[in-house]
């Protein structure tokens, strides 16, 4: 690490770690949501109307939300590892 251009390191980290996320974030949104509504079918909570489209929508967004904290923290991580990386190399 020592070696290498920060800035060139932490495109490259950033890059990968944000289409990492993208394709977490269409699994999440599109293909955890297709079966849903089937397994949720007939479903009912008192007078409520069917939860076959409700409770799917709740899990992607709960799911989501998990997902955005997540990488927050991941690239906070990154963000500090390369500060560190530049306070190195200016010494």
């Amino acid at each position: 690490m020592t070696g290498k251009d920060p800035y060139q390191w932490y495109w490259k980290r950033l890059s990968r770690v944000t289409v990492v996320w993208l394709i977490i974030w269409l699994i999440i949104a599109v293909i955890i949501e297709i079966p849903n509504p089937y397994w949720f079918r007939g479903i009912r909570i008192g007078s409520l109307p069917p939860l076959h489209w409700y409770v799917p929508a709740f899990i992607v967004i709960v799911a989501g939300i998990i997902a955005i904290f997540a990488y927050a923290a991941y690239m906070d991580r990154v963000d500090r590892e390369f500060l560190k990386m530049q306070k190195e190399r200016e010494v």
